[in-house]
């Protein structure tokens, strides 16, 4: 049950169906396996017809009573006898379920259905029962077969379900963004999510698809979209910038603001000299009101980037934010003297 509660919705899951049903018919529990095969049927898989046959296979190799619940056998009992039996008048006909999709009168304990049952067996015709079986799910497995007609054609086009260092060819990445943005509208929340997992299994390497994961996610769970953060960021992409800004920013919206500082630094740290990364710790100060640490930010990034171009560029961050937000135009103004006796050349400097 664990596994298919994590894996059943999964398109190539049938193995695992298949597992299930040959381990509940070891355990001699027919109707479980029934009710399996009422669940896989309504399953888009690959191999849907594969199992509707063996459900058919199922009916007719044992008797109704072994293999239908107590509550189906009633009902069909209600419906073929309302078929069959001429119309009853008076109070008989009061008693009678009308024909169709309603259900019968409730039995008031389990002696009378077991009579009911038997009397179901004992009057009809067991062949029947089973012709009524399968009419009732042909339905079902006609609107799963359309489920799977829609998912066919982006099935066949992953060619690469696992995971390789090669690059994905355009048209498999092509065919995973389409794949999901038709989940996301048309299928339930499980299946999105179990398709997102096996897109980042073959896309680990492409950021693009744990960043589409996380918006998904975002909208349903907090904390499963963390959780995504951290994998994606702690493991398959511990160079990329831009998920790690998003995680920072993910962090600091949901209150966590020294887990946002950590995730910059952290980042910072194993990936140096960053502008965007320098800048977005320093927004991130100003934004909570720390001038000082936002200004010794810029200093520090002036300092160690002396010599370079780069030095200037945080010059005139530091003499912006100084004079903006500080209201302190000397200091401003001294600045980028001082920026200028180092890099005069530099044009911006001058702007």
């Amino acid at each position: 049950e664990a596994a298919v509660a994590a894996a059943g919705v999964d398109f190539r899951s049938d193995k695992l169906w298949e597992m299930y049903v040959e381990w509940q018919k070891d355990q001699g529990d027919l109707k479980a396996v029934t009710s399996i095969y009422d669940r896989v049927l309504s399953t888009p898989t690959q191999l849907y017809s594969h199992h509707w046959e063996n459900f058919k296979d199922h009916l007719s190799s044992h008797p109704p009573v072994d293999i239908l619940s107590v509550e189906e056998l009633v009902w069909m009992q209600s419906k073929l006898a309302s078929e069959t039996s001429p119309k009853a008048t008076g109070g008989e006909a009061e008693e009678e379920a009308p024909p169709g999709e309603d259900l019968p009168p409730k039995v008031e304990n389990k002696m009378e259905t077991t009579n009911a049952q038997s009397q179901t067996l004992g009057v009809l015709d067991p062949e029947k029962l089973i012709e009524q079986s399968i009419s009732i799910r042909q339905q079902i497995f006609g609107q799963n077969e359309a489920e799977v007609s829609k998912r066919w054609n982006f099935e066949d086009g992953i060619k690469r379900p696992y995971f390789h260092v090669k690059p994905l060819e355009r048209a498999q990445l092509r065919n995973w963004r389409d794949y999901l943005d038709f989940e996301m509208v048309s299928g339930s929340h499980e299946r999105t999510i179990v398709l997102f997992e096996r897109c980042v299994i073959a896309c680990a390497l492409y950021e693009e698809f744990w960043i589409k994961y996380i918006r998904y996610l975002e909208n349903h769970s907090i904390t499963g979209a963390r959780s995504v953060f951290q994998r994606a960021c702690c493991y398959h992409l511990p160079r990329k910038p831009n998920i790690h800004l998003l995680w920072a920013a993910f962090e600091e919206k949901q209150g966590e603001v020294e887990e946002a500082r950590r995730i910059l630094k952290t980042f910072e740290d194993y990936v140096p000299g960053l502008v965007m990364v320098r800048l977005r710790r320093v927004s991130l100060e100003r934004r909570l009101g720390n001038m000082d640490m936002a200004e010794a930010l810029l200093t520090e990034a002036i300092r160690d980037n002396e010599g370079m171009p780069i030095s200037s560029f945080y010059s005139v961050k530091l003499a912006r934010q100084v004079l903006k937000v500080q209201k302190n135009l000397a200091k401003a103004r001294k600045i980028l003297l001082e920026a200028l006796e180092k890099d005069p050349d530099n044009a911006k400097l001058y702007a």
